[in-house]
């Protein structure tokens, strides 16, 4: 049993006892009062947070892109630590569900800067969800200890008894109502606060059922659909273009070639290509990686989250003119896409390689964790670091070709994590 279970048991018995204290008439009042004061919240946060957008100092806290905001906050966040499955599938696949389909991604704002976008508003609705909920009972309190004035102060044995019952829905109310809000940032795992709140939560006897209600809500309820985030990335200010782009005038040719592949490295499949006349077109359907989801077991969401960066920095820096100027010749260029995309010992076919295998290594980490038998645990493991290995020598490789790609910028240095060593489930 965790504390998780201890908390949500004591508000239970608290207000059970308060309930059989009050009687059922005065718990039933206070139970509708917190119950209408929650739906007022739950349902206007987003609203209330959308029109409080249009002020200009809690749009830069918000959404803000420079200095501190909850947005830059997120964005340099997310990815540096590893989320469980639970939040990978309740917190942040909801999330890629909404935004996924947003057609205005581009090099200069990207569907990583789009979770942290969408992340940032719920968390800033969470906390407007909070301060209506506190205004909305407060003036309430008005109306129900009116309505308590009229009644009497004799109470029976069963209106204690079923006092006793409304208080302690009242208190399976509360749990669950302030788990709710939790679930707005139970996912930043980066913050240590919140992991362990959420980790207690996971290995709960009740307290873990009460976690799975509440994101089904949030998700359901509370998460803003795909029209209220394209109307919070225009409130954004970000450079937002349209589907098809005219490159500058000298990003053509084996440049404009080199840009696509950069960017395509950090795609699921070809989104960017272009067509005859040189002129850029993306393709909307097709998804971008997202580190914090596809490799949070194996512990490698942070390196391919600094290998994308590389690429997306290097890819910007050819928009817009800042790397492989005019002073680079032709036959430079060409052995730059060589090295990129052309040759057999590619750093195309090379990160393709290393997705694979690090995709393969996910899939057995997951796959193996209810293995009880303890013979076969040590073989998953034994595979494991072979594949381990595998990965780590293919990024030294690729190391080594991206850093002959001077022109581009330095390439980061790689903290490769800890083999994982899984262990033998419990019979």
């Amino acid at each position: 049993m965790s504390w998780v279970d201890i908390v949500i048991i004591a508000f239970v018995v608290l207000l059970a006892g308060l309930g059989v204290l009050k009687g059922v008439k005065k718990s039933s009042v206070a139970l509708v009062a917190f119950a209408v004061a929650f739906v007022i919240a739950f349902f206007l946060s987003n609203v209330v947070a959308e029109a409080m957008l249009n002020i200009e100092g809690v749009k830069r806290f918000v959404l803000g892109g420079e200095g501190f905001s909850l947005y830059t906050w997120l964005y340099k966040s997310i990815g540096s630590s590893e989320p469980s499955e639970f939040l990978v599938e309740n917190f942040y696949r909801p999330v890629l569900d909404v935004i996924g389909g947003y057609a205005g991604y581009t090099p200069e704002f990207t569907i990583a800067q789009g979770q942290a976008l969408y992340l940032a508003f719920t968390v800033f609705s969470a906390i407007v969800g909070v301060g209506l909920f506190l205004v909305a009972r407060l003036l309430l309190t008005i109306v129900t200890v009116i309505i308590k004035s009229y009644i009497g102060r004799k109470k029976s044995g069963l209106s204690r008894l079923f006092g006793f019952f409304v208080g302690a829905i009242r208190g399976a109310a509360w749990a669950m109502a302030i788990t709710i809000v939790f679930s707005a940032v139970g996912g930043f795992s980066f913050v240590g606060a919140f992991d362990k709140v959420e980790s207690e939560y996971e290995k709960s006897v009740i307290g873990k059922y009460v976690n799975q209600y509440s994101y089904a809500i949030k998700n359901k309820l509370f998460l803003p659909d795909a029209d209220m985030y394209a109307r919070i990335v225009d409130k954004s200010g970000f450079a937002v273009k349209g589907g098809d782009e005219t490159p500058p005038a000298d990003v053509t040719g084996t440049r404009l070639d080199i840009y696509i592949s950069l960017m395509n490295f950090n795609c699921t499949g070809d989104k960017y290509s272009k067509d005859a006349q040189d002129k850029l077109t993306v393709n909307e359907e097709v998804a971008e990686l997202n580190p914090a989801v596809d490799f949070g077991d194996s512990g490698y969401a942070e390196l391919i989250t600094s290998i994308m960066n590389y690429n997306t920095n290097a890819a910007t820096g050819i928009w817009n003119r800042t790397l492989l100027a005019d002073d680079i010749s032709a036959a430079e260029l060409g052995n730059y896409m060589n090295i990129i995309q052309s040759g057999n010992d590619s750093i195309y076919n090379a990160w393709n390689d290393i997705i694979t295998d690090l995709r393969n290594y996910e899939f057995k980490i997951d796959d193996s964790r209810g293995i009880t038998n303890e013979d076969v645990i040590r073989s998953v493991n034994a595979d494991l670091k072979t594949l381990y290995d595998s990965i780590n020598g293919k990024l030294d490789s690729l190391s080594a070709k991206y850093a002959s790609l001077s022109a581009l910028g330095a390439f980061p240095e790689l903290t490769k994590p800890d083999v994982v060593v899984l262990t033998a489930a419990a019979a």
